[in-house]
Order: structure tokens, then C-alpha cells, then sequence
């Protein structure tokens, strides 16, 4: 099977949306655009969703390195994400 790289990465986003975290973190920067990566320890629970702030940034790196959806650095002393990519998906029921 021929996949093309709009294809590609249309998996490669699918994929880094796969995990409640991961989606639960992108709903958040698609709120606030931008913000420090501790801080969605906090936001996360406000969604109930509890995970350390380690894994918090493993996630961050995958989503920044596997389809580039954010964009993770330093500022201030401090590690930030921004939201780099606006997901939209459109599902439409066809039976």
C-alpha cells in the first residue's frame, strides 16, 4: 500500500492523540495556546486525569517529535509547550 506523506502524517497526529493524556493535553493547549508544562499537572486533574509531571513531558516530546502538534522549550528557567498544529477531523456516518 502507497501512503502518501499528508497520509502519513495524518497517522503520525492520530497517533499522538491516541492516549486520554495526550488528548486531554491537547484539548488544553487548544484552550490556552500555550502554557508552562508543569501547570497541566493541575489542569489535567481538573479533568480527571491523574499522571506525573515526568510522563507529562515524555508525552509532550512525542507529540513534538512524532507529527510536531506542539512545540516544547525553555523559557524563563522554566519548560514550556505551545500548541503548534489545529486538529480538525471530520467524521461522517455513511450506514
Amino acid at each position: 500500500m502507497q501512503v502518501s506523506e499528508s497520509e502519513f502524517e495524518l497517522i503520525r497526529i492520530f497517533e499522538d492523540l491516541s492516549t486520554l493524556a495526550r488528548y486531554a493535553i491537547y484539548k488544553i493547549l487548544e484552550e490556552k495556546r500555550e502554557l508552562k508544562a508543569y501547570d497541566l499537572v493541575e489542569e489535567l486533574r481538573k479533568m480527571n486525569v491523574t499522571t506525573s509531571y515526568s510522563a507529562i513531558l515524555q508525552h509532550l516530546r512525542k507529540m513534538q517529535t512524532n507529527s510536531g502538534l506542539v512545540e516544547v522549550f525553555e523559557k524563563d528557567g522554566k519548560i514550556h509547550v505551545k500548541l503548534k498544529k489545529k486538529v480538525k477531523i471530520e467524521v461522517e456516518d455513511v450506514g
